[in-house]
């Protein structure tokens, strides 16, 4: 042991880990009453005393989650839905900052409204790194429960590729002098599936009206887990109310009016390519007019394939 002389300062560095000590979830206050300290020293025994500087610590604990507002199409402009609980208060000049890696935004100032009155109604977009910062005009209360609704017409663009469920890099946080938080992943995110530029579609028998063996490809960004459904919307193709019995490995088949249907029977890696063959024999005649032109699927357009997916 060592001898420390009176009035020397001293400073003590403690690896947390190694020691096993861990922030509370919570965080720390700053100069948080009860963290106290004493000493047993022979001279002069200190009773445990309150500490007087402690560096705060902020926390949203697992409240932090985000969602969207309008219709989800991967590369389409969306409204953002963010809630999260800040367990100190956020005075004003705080900046709350989402990270959203592959979303873009063509203004630099978007609009948003908060549950807390006046509380956040701007954002700033940086584009250099992709990140959302939310300024506090009035000072959000410790326990408060905070909803953040960023304006669909800010434009700002989901990714192409979509957003997986929860995805980890979509990260929130705060310089609050009253108690920072480094980037920490949501708890929650919303996910929005992407098949990019990779759904087409041929024919074995490429000829208006005429029965046609089909080919689709696609390459889904998302998992797809058995009992999902990736779906065919044949507008202007003649499509039977009922399909004969087929077999492929990977997909069962169905119609739904003119939608043909197909349901994975296993699950499927995201970004597997597939290919999957439509029979003649279901039947499905091309549309009268032809199809894989431009104004199939302008406005009001009659021979439009599209392609979407459904999670069970």
């Amino acid at each position: 042991a060592l001898m420390v002389s009176a009035d020397r300062t001293c400073r003590i560095a403690i690896v947390a880990s190694s020691a096993g000590i861990k922030l509370p979830a919570s965080g720390v206050r700053l100069d948080q009453p009860g963290l106290r300290i004493a000493s047993t020293a022979v001279r002069g025994p200190v009773l445990p005393t309150p500490i007087i500087r402690i560096q705060p610590v902020g926390s949203f604990l697992n409240t932090p989650g985000m969602s969207f507002v309008t219709a989800t199409v991967a590369g389409d402009t969306v409204g953002i839905k963010l809630l999260f609980t800040s367990e100190s208060n956020l005075p004003p000049g705080t900046n709350v900052t989402l990270s959203l890696p592959g979303f873009s935004a063509p203004k630099r100032v978007v609009e948003s409204v908060s549950s807390v009155p006046f509380a956040i109604s701007v954002g700033y977009w940086d584009a250099a790194t992709s990140k959302l910062r939310l300024e506090v005009a009035e000072e959000i209360e410790a326990g408060e429960p905070v909803t953040v609704i960023v304006n669909v017409f800010s434009a700002i663009r989901l990714p192409l590729v979509g957003v997986r469920k929860n995805q980890p890099d979509i990260t929130i946080e705060t310089d609050s002098p009253l108690g920072p938080i480094p980037p920490t992943s949501l708890t929650s995110v919303a996910p929005v599936g992407s098949f990019t530029t990779t759904p087409a579609l041929s024919f074995s028998n490429a000829i208006a009206a005429a029965p046609s063996e089909m080919t689709f490809r696609f390459t889904a960004e998302m998992d797809l887990k058995a009992g999902d459904k990736v779906s065919l919307e044949l507008l202007g193709f003649t499509v039977p109310p009922t399909l004969p019995a087929y077999t492929d490995a990977t997909y069962t088949f169905s119609v739904a009016g003119r939608t043909l249907v197909l349901t994975a029977k296993v699950a499927v890696a995201r970004r597997t390519a597939q290919t999957v063959t439509v029979p003649a024999l279901f039947g499905i005649r091309l549309p009268d007019v032809g199809t894989g032109n431009t104004r199939c699927c302008a406005i009001g357009g009659t021979c439009c394939v599209k392609v979407s997916a459904t999670t069970v």
